[in-house]
């Protein structure tokens, strides 16, 4: 079967993709995030940007990603500075980055002041030469 002649079908198809349900209503995720995870989650929710909290890819969970432009946001806080966890993330981000994925880690820190999150995604979406 020549799946090709389906390729302008399945584009145009995307382009109207639109999720099943928003990520914003369908739990209130402050109930089980960390506060700098919460912090984060606040600056999606302000922008409207497309992340969804906890998404699944195979055997990770990525604590926020746009799963159409493959972006995941990794929130650090102190523990991610231990030895034994910064080799976990390193294994885990080369997974993902092989699955296709661009992430991008965010130190707790970070979290309570400085550069917005949405001009971080344009930043993160230009590296990715999505945006022009």
């Amino acid at each position: 079967m020549n799946f090709f002649k389906y390729i302008p079908t399945i584009r145009k198809n995307y382009e109207n993709w639109k999720p099943l349900c928003c990520p914003y209503s369908i739990f209130d995720w402050n109930l089980v995030f960390t506060e700098i995870e919460s912090n984060v989650w606040s600056d999606i929710r302000y922008w409207g940007l497309p992340f969804y909290p906890q998404f699944p890819v195979r055997k990770y969970f990525i604590d926020f990603a746009d799963p159409i432009w493959k972006i995941g946001i990794e929130v650090d806080g102190k523990y991610h500075k231990k030895r034994e966890q910064g080799r976990k993330d390193l294994k885990k981000d080369e997974y993902l980055r092989n699955k296709g994925w661009f992430i991008f880690r965010i130190s707790g820190r970070w979290t309570y002041g400085g550069t917005p999150l949405w001009r971080k995604y344009i930043q993160i979406t230009q590296e990715c030469s999505i945006v022009e």
